[in-house]
């Protein structure tokens, strides 16, 4: 059938143009559909339960709140793990589904079940179930100036607003804001001089503040509408409220015993850009999303705004993905071109000009082509999906140099060319081919398959390559047999164009000289002493092996590369003062302007400010939150200066000098922020011996030489006040339930309303006045309210002490945990976690049956990855084995033809090794799709020496025969694979440098292994036969003989 196929659209040009520019014009419309966005936008396999409870500590969080939401959901199936922090006021709970799950359906589920509970705590807000979406923000503008914090909030949230209408701006988010909040402040002399409490207060205020609809009165005359409209939105409106009348008649208002602040939430907030109070508007991605619109629209409201700013307020992009996607898509594109000219000029100087223009003209219509399916598969333009396509490029290549090549070789063997010369030539290499594009693809599938965050960029390229080869196929077994008929063997002659053909000619038959001269005289003497052949390729495997393990080669999960943005964190004891969180700020704002004058000679342009950098600072953005000071800082592009940007890091520490009471200062680059270098999770239920855990393996994680500190989730406690009831206090009439009542509203507040504000929400509280809230001396003055009216001493009925408490209690699979974690050199991981199960664990386990540990973080990652990995590889060789066995139909021929496969992980080890690159995560995915790549050229060499064993040679002169005839054909599929990565593996921009090994794995990997399909596979081929003949002999050896019966 296959046959037929390709002989009618051989014969019929005209549709094979037809049907190349039907997908050239269907790919372009496409692309132009496309989304586009800098990174593939993740729909994650974690389902996420939320819920806020203001003023509550961790541990009622955790006991009252999270406990309960995992509780409810553990019955449901399909989740592999739980997750969950509790922190002041806040308790979330991330389930993991497992693999497989449809995460939409698993969250109407938990939300069915989260929606069941009964009897959380009074004052907890609803709780929210989502699924967690992985999105990066992609503009941030800083609303900077000396004005008030309410003006700045106007203005950004305007401008949120307005952003949030244009396409792609939905996400769009403030940051660095506090909720508008009024506080109504009443000291306790107030609350005694007046025999009130803060309950009677409350029940004024909403008795008297509000807005009510009571119905319509419809009369004769019409229609009218009954309503209240009395709600309180001035400080003077909450101030006339009446909280009691006197018996004259008088009457006792709001204003009289409190002061009404309409202000912010009672939080601390700082953010700094350019030395001035910032919001942040930050614009993140959509669903769908055109980086392209969303980026003009932005600056489009940022311009017309612009004329329209109160006095002192100024706006900044400092951020803008649209910069970066234009400069890593111009590097990918221009590399893709450049592979693409050379891989033109090495076909034009090997084999026929048609062969090579036909070739280069089909690898661009299935480009074309595959991005007609690409919208259809939920596959964006990221530079993801445009490194698969420069991935491919060499790939898809191979699948017309397989027919060209033959073709030409055919034209030139019988001297004539025409369309029964290329349909007979393609027809002969149709099996080879089919067969090795599916196999390739079966390479590439494990990338789609993976779980995790990881696959939502492996996914893409996974796609575009499937779609590309698809693509490729047609073209090279439907479109190119036409166009090759025109394929004669050249006439040299006197003329330019006949001197240029010979020339070109020289250089396509040195190819051949090669083949016969240097590679065949090789060949022979290999295949004469293939044993000793063998051998010297397993011992080159097995050296490429040690240089892995022995470190000569490093193993990261995440590359180390240059980057330009850099993180700085600072982290204070948690009771840190906010006046000495802005200190700390300031001495890192110091740094940053010391950094900035030593550096003017590095400044550049600023593409997102239009203005010269400030020396190697482009942007930086200081933040206090809660115990953290960070700032967020852009560098100029690495290539543009000779100060690397770890110096830029050792500087700044440098210069920003001792923060004594610091508990940790880190300064984190791009691409190298993956957390501490050795993390272990403990759990169990019984807290007490858990802490006992923890506290050993931290002393024993500070025996290690490489190890600089230790810390852990529960380092950082601070200390709270913890009330018990006297003897006798019930007596009084005093609970403990009614004492945290109103301790409760005196130092948090009592909210009494929410109250809608242009599209805000502001909340009124009722509380005492901020510098009682601030001081404990108010609590010697505290009176305890009782039902019947008395007023007792907190002293009286309570004992207050001081205990330690936890910024925040993790969970992991509904128990207890607490995280160690160890500060080392990531080369030191492995060695580390491997010496404590060795020689620390064994002993640990049995003195704490109770407590249960794994490697989380980087480590568990990089463990989850290599396993999935792992067995994913298996069921892809497996796929190759069963497709090539039916091929080939040999149980034994497909055997040798995937022996390739580990040679493909040396090639990629020795090119790793060259660079000097460590290999990481995204190596082993190019070293798995050079295995693809280089079971093609075997593929395609076996099939030959079987066609010559047919024609009935003998085994050893069809296997050299067959490898010296295919030598031009495997050796242009290498070399234009090489070739076509290569602008990228020379690629010097940052931005670019984290796909870098793969694109190393993938071509030393096909490069390296072209002597092995040259030289290797016909030994095994011969190896085989030997095998084969020896089996044949024991059996005649050992056959029974028959005895000559005696005639009767």
């Amino acid at each position: 059938m296959l046959k037929n196929i390709i002989d009618w659209w051989g014969r019929n040009p005209v549709a094979g143009n037809l049907l190349m520019l039907a997908s050239v014009i269907a790919g372009l419309l496409s692309f132009s559909m496309m989304e586009k966005e800098f990174q593939p936008a993740g729909q994650g396999s974690y389902v996420n339960i939320r819920a806020v409870w203001p003023g509550a500590s961790p541990g009622d969080v955790e006991s009252q709140v999270t406990v309960r939401f995992e509780e409810a959901t553990q019955d449901i199936d399909g989740i592999k793990r739980v997750f969950s922090t509790s922190s002041e006021g806040f308790s979330s709970v991330n389930l993991q589904a497992e693999p497989g799950v449809e995460i939409d359906a698993l969250v109407q589920q938990v939300k069915t079940k989260i929606d069941g509970i009964s009897g959380l705590p009074a004052g907890i807000e609803p709780p929210q179930v989502s699924r967690n979406v992985n999105r990066s923000f992609s503009i941030s503008i800083a609303v900077h100036g000396e004005a008030s914090e309410r003006v700045l909030r106007e203005v950004a949230k305007t401008l949120r607003d307005r952003i949030a209408l244009i396409p792609g701006g939905a996400n769009t988010e403030l940051m660095g804001d506090r909720r508008p909040e009024v506080s109504i402040e009443i000291p306790e002399a107030a609350l005694r001089r007046y025999g009130l409490t803060i309950d009677d207060v409350a029940a004024a205020v909403r008795a008297s503040s509000f807005d009510a609809s009571s119905g319509r009165v419809r009369s004769a005359d019409g229609d009218y509408q009954l309503s209240v409209r009395n709600l309180a939105e001035t400080e003077s409106e909450f101030a006339e409220i009446v909280i009691r009348e006197t018996p004259a008649g008088g009457a006792v208002r709001l204003g009289d015993i409190a002061s009404v602040i309409q202000g912010f939430e009672d939080r601390n907030v700082y953010v700094r850009v350019a030395d001035k109070p910032s919001i942040l508007v930050t614009v993140f991605g959509a669903d769908r999303f055109n980086i392209f619109e969303a980026s003009r629209g932005a600056h489009k409201i940022v311009d017309e705004m612009r004329e329209e700013l109160p006095a002192g307020v100024e706006f900044r992009v400092f951020y803008d993905e649209l910069e970066d996607y234009k400069k890593l898509m111009t590097i990918l594109f221009s590399n893709a071109l450049q592979g693409f000219f050379l891989i033109f000029v090495l076909l034009l100087l090997t084999l026929h000009p048609k062969v090579a223009f036909w070739a280069t003209l089909g690898v661009m219509t299935a480009f074309a082509g595959s991005f007609f399916i690409l919208p259809y598969v939920d596959v964006s333009l990221n530079f993801m999906a445009v490194f698969g396509f420069l991935l491919v490029l060499g790939i898809m290549v191979d699948d017309a140099i397989i027919v060209g090549e033959a073709v030409y070789e055919r034209a030139e063997r019988e001297g004539r060319g025409g369309a029964d010369v290329a349909i007979m030539a393609t027809q002969l290499v149709a099996k080879p081919l089919v067969a090795s594009v599916l196999v390739t693809m079966m390479a590439f599938s494990p990338w789609m398959l993976l779980s995790g965050d990881v696959r939502v960029y492996t996914r893409a390229i996974s796609i575009v390559v499937m779609s590309t080869l698809v693509f490729s196929l047609i073209e090279s077994l439907i479109i190119l047999p036409a166009h090759l008929a025109h394929v004669s063997p050249p006439k040299p002659g006197q003329t330019f164009f006949g001197r240029l053909m010979a020339l070109q000619q020289k250089c396509a038959r040195s190819v051949i000289w090669v083949a016969h001269n240097l590679h065949g005289p090789l060949l022979r003497a290999a295949l004469r002493w293939r044993y000793l052949t063998l051998s010297i390729f397993l011992g080159l495997f097995l050296v490429s092996v040690a240089l892995m393990t022995t470190g000569r080669v490093r193993q990261v999960f995440f590359p180390e590369i240059e980057g330009d943005f850099m993180m700085a964190s600072i982290e204070m004891p948690i009771s840190t003062p906010f006046a000495r969180m802005k200190e700390v700020a300031a001495q890192l704002e110091n740094a940053r302007k010391a950094i900035e004058i030593e550096t003017t000679e590095y400044a550049v342009d600023d593409p997102n400010t239009g203005e010269k950098s400030q020396g190697v600072v482009r942007s930086w953005v200081t933040i206090v939150d809660d115990n953290v000071v960070r700032a967020y800082v852009t560098l100029t592009p690495p290539e543009s200066r000779s100060l690397r940007s770890k110096q830029v890091t050792e500087r700044m520490t440098a210069l920003m000098g001792p923060v004594p009471d610091a508990e940790k200062i880190s300064f984190d680059l791009s691409g190298n922020n993956s957390g501490p270098a050795v993390q272990i999770a403990l759990n169990g239920e019984n807290i007490e011996d858990l802490r006992a855990a923890v506290e050993e393996l931290k002393a024993k994680l500070l025996t290690y030489d490489a190890v600089h500190s230790v810390r852990d989730s529960e380092a950082a406690a601070n200390e709270e006040l913890q009330f018990t009831l006297k003897p006798g206090a019930e007596q009084l009439g005093v609970t403990l339930a009614s004492l945290t009542k109103q301790v409760r509203q005196a130092y948090f507040g009592e909210e009494v309303q929410r109250q809608p504000r242009d599209g805000d929400e502001q909340r009124v509280y009722i509380r005492y006045p901020e510098q009682d809230r601030r001081s404990l001396a108010s609590l010697d003055d505290f009176r305890v309210r009782t039902a019947d009216g008395r007023e007792i001493p907190l002293s009286t009925v309570a004992e207050i002490s001081f205990e330690p408490g936890v910024v925040s209690l993790m969970r992991r699979d509904r128990k207890s945990s607490i995280n160690v974690e160890a500060e080392a050199p990531r080369d030191a991981r492995k060695e580390i976690l491997s010496n404590l199960e060795a020689e620390f664990f064994p002993a640990f386990d049995k003195k704490y049956p109770t407590v249960a540990r794994r490697a989380v973080g980087e480590a568990e990652a990089e463990a989850q990855f290599l396993s999935e990995i792992a067995r994913l590889l298996i069921l892809a060789v497996m796929g190759m084995y069963f497709l090539l066995a039916v091929v080939f139909r040999s149980y034994v021929q497909p055997a040798l033809i995937l022996s390739a496969i580990p040679f493909a992980v040396m090639g990629a080890i020795i090119g790793h090794l060259i660079f000097g690159a460590s290999f990481a995560m995204f190596s082993y995915l190019g070293a798995i799709a050079a295995m693809g790549v280089v079971v093609n050229d075997n593929v395609v060499l076996v099939d030959r020496i079987n066609q010559m064993r047919a024609e009935g040679m003998s085994a050893f002169e069809a296997a050299y025969q067959g490898t010296v005839s295919r030598f031009r054909q495997i050796f242009l599929t290498s070399v234009t694979e090489f070739i076509g990565l290569s602008p990228m593996i020379f690629e010097k921009a940052a931005i670019a440098q984290f796909l870098k090994p793969m694109a190393l794995a993938l071509a030393y990997g096909v490069l390296i292994c072209m002597p092995v399909t040259l030289i290797l596979t016909p030994c095994f081929y011969l190896i085989g036969k030997d095998v084969k003949d020896g089996v044949k002999w024991i059996s005649r050896l050992y056959a029974p003989t028959r005895k000559a019966q005696p005639a009767e």
